[in-house]
């Protein structure tokens, strides 16, 4: 066995072993970050057990119209800053209806902020699809806003 372990050293050592060894370490080192690099991680819910009430509502979601919608909020505000009155109020609700129609969408309620000068309104958006699609929804849906906003809203 002794005579192993010092044929095994002075073939590491040598300026030859040392190359072969440093290339087997690497190409070692190289499939293991491979293989590891294409595992995927299991979903939250995919490695919950089937009975289980999350794997149960997950199912369920998946099954609703609306799963593959995300809200673009819309926020209004008057551009002299005072408080947007029934009036704005009512504008803001329009725009936002105009804005989800664009859509092909129908728009949340208007939500209006404690001081009166904000109003907010959710448009659903399809958000299963490229970033770049999203963006030039969303641009597409600003022109719709601005174009229908009354002067000073």
């Amino acid at each position: 066995m002794h005579h192993l372990w010092t044929r095994l050293t002075a073939a590491v050592t040598t300026r030859r072993g040392a190359w072969a060894t440093l290339g087997t370490a690497l190409l070692l080192t190289l499939g293991a970050a491979a293989a590891l690099g294409s595992a995927a991680a299991p979903g939250a819910v995919g490695s919950l057990p089937s009975s289980s009430e999350s794997a149960a509502a997950a199912r369920l979601e998946q099954q609703l119209p609306g799963h593959r919608l995300s809200p673009v909020v819309a926020v209004f505000t008057r551009t002299d800053g005072v408080p947007l009155g029934r009036a704005g109020v009512a504008a803001s609700t329009s725009v936002g209806r105009r804005v989800a129609s664009s859509a092909g969408q129908q728009a949340g309620p208007t939500a209006v902020s404690q001081d009166g000068r904000a109003a907010i309104v959710a448009v659903p958006v399809d958000s299963e699809r490229p970033n770049s699609e999203i963006a030039g929804t969303v641009a597409s849906l600003r022109d719709v806003a601005r174009a229908s906003a009354p002067p000073g809203v």
